[in-house]
């Protein structure tokens, strides 16, 4: 199979060990999103609510994408230590439970860096959000900047966007709603009103542009808010029912 394609990254994926022992394929809506990634856009933008395994595909998606890069560079970038420690676990923890990956991988849990033994390069680096700290950082092949609704600011989104072009890479941008009137969501909004096809299926809209590519699982309308089924439809994680979340807003 060729690398960088659904097919790949399905099979990929599906050989990872979780925490509880069990090994799980993609889910349908994550394949979605890895296949707009795998096109090449150079920005993915992922707005889905808390509880969707958006860490922890994300961290599948950085290991991926070091093992099939030469001189891989992914800079990961967490609103807050606490942030940064717990996409670094998910990915370390793969490496440690997965038979293979200990010989590609070799993990360093105090600098929360993750080397790739068998493409060389930086590898995989959690970074806090700090600016200063991510100024030296070149992406390869992709960036990822996790829960930038927690961000101070959009400043290290802004700062590796800049640096795409210098290896072709690709930035990829995963959150929750924000608050109202911040730089995050006033971005927001810009991409949806930017973009030059929309297409809503239920609670998912895509959104796309020339070099930008848009994912939100929102509930279309407040007044759809108590319809469990609408709701559910905006948590698209199988293990999510109906039930579990009419028990979340009791």
């Amino acid at each position: 199979m060729e690398p960088f394609t659904v097919e790949h990254f399905e099979r990929y994926c599906s050989l990872m060990v979780f925490d509880d022992g069990a090994k799980r394929a993609p889910e349908p809506f994550q394949l979605e999103i890895a296949e707009d990634i795998f096109a090449g856009f150079r920005e993915t933008w992922v707005i889905i609510p808390e509880g969707n395994s958006k860490t922890t595909f994300f961290a599948q998606l950085a290991l991926y994408g070091a093992d099939y890069s030469p001189s891989p560079w992914i800079p990961i970038g967490a609103a807050s230590a606490k942030q940064a420690r717990i996409m670094f676990d998910q990915a370390e923890g793969f490496v440690n439970r997965t038979p293979g990956l200990q010989e590609r991988f070799r993990c360093f849990g105090g600098y929360k860096l993750i080397r790739s033994l068998a493409n060389g390069g930086i590898g995989i680096e959690v970074f806090a959000h700090d600016p200063k700290t991510g100024d030296g950082v070149i992406p390869y092949p992709y960036a990822i900047i996790d829960e930038l609704h927690r961000h101070d600011d959009l400043r290290l989104y802004s700062l590796w966007k800049g640096k795409l072009r210098k290896r072709n890479a690709q930035i990829l941008t995963i959150s929750t709603a924000g608050e109202p009137e911040t730089p995050f969501e006033n971005t927001r909004e810009a991409i949806r009103q930017k973009a030059s096809e929309r297409k809503r299926n239920g609670s998912h809209l895509r959104a796309s542009a020339a070099n930008l590519v848009y994912h939100e699982w929102m509930v279309p309308s407040d007044a759809q808010c108590s319809d469990m089924k609408a709701v559910k439809d905006a948590n698209p994680l199988s293990t999510i029912s109906e039930e579990s979340l009419a028990e979340d807003f009791a």
